[in-house]
């Protein structure tokens, strides 16, 4: 039997984005979680997003990854103000689309499994967002993508994640008979790693609407930021070697 990465990239990964499509298709920046949460990090960070083309006032374009991006609808926001943007998705229809639609480069749009991606990267990102899409990843696959993107977003920088939130629990994935979505509190899983610290979390329905509690449907939207190895590891004068 195929393996849930090889169902999502040959065949399921199409099928997603045909069935999301019209709905992806009216999203709104202005009420996107992911787009107004790196706007305001921006600010806080005093990286104001650069005119496009332009650097940062340090010189650095501003490098933003999105795993799991669809179409890169999301890509193209960020993209107009300026960002460097990279997003990988399985569905080669949602990549076919997003180089039609918004005019994304092949350096910009990837088809990928976050898995293969990660393996072979050797890029740095000031941003990595994980939208939805860690739940369908089967769990031997997610200590491998961890590692991997606490290895690629720089330091000072943030991976943001916004999936289910709730103990870990598999249930059938309605879509394909045989494959599972895997629900759990996936930013555990970087803070597990003493880089990487969680500086914010809103626990929302999937809807973005204000949680009723259902501990089955919650998600969460979670910011973590990656800070020096010397303060993920402190060295305190008066230690004592044994």
């Amino acid at each position: 039997m195929k393996s849930q990465k090889e169902f999502f990239l040959q065949s399921e990964g199409n099928a997603w984005f045909r069935r999301n499509r019209d709905a992806i298709g009216k999203k709104e920046k202005s009420r996107d979680p992911f787009y107004g949460k790196v706007v305001e990090l921006l600010a806080k960070t005093g990286r104001q997003p650069p005119v496009a083309g332009a650097t940062t006032g340090a010189g650095e374009v501003i490098t933003l990854l999105e795993v799991g991006c669809a179409d890169g609808y999301r890509l193209n926001w960020f993209r107009d103000d300026g960002l460097s943007v990279l997003g990988i998705d399985p569905g080669r229809a949602a990549i076919e689309s997003g180089r039609e639609s918004y005019g994304l480069g092949a350096d910009e749009l990837l088809h990928a499994d976050a898995g293969g991606f990660f393996q072979a990267n050797s890029k740095k990102f000031d941003f990595i967002l994980f939208g939805h899409c860690l739940y369908l990843i089967e769990p031997r696959e997610i200590p491998s993508i961890v590692a991997g993107a606490i290895d690629a977003v720089k330091v000072g920088g943030f991976i943001l994640i916004f999936d289910f939130d709730s103990s870990p629990q598999a249930q059938a994935y309605h879509h394909v008979p045989g494959l599972s979505s895997y629900k759990a509190r996936y930013d555990t899983f970087f803070t597990w790693f003493p880089q990487m610290h969680l500086v914010e979390k809103s626990v929302m329905q999937h809807s973005f609407a204000m949680t009723d509690g259902n501990p089955k449907e919650d998600c969460a939207l979670s910011v973590l930021k990656k800070i020096a190895v010397n303060y993920a590891y402190p060295t305190f004068a008066g230690d004592i070697s044994t």
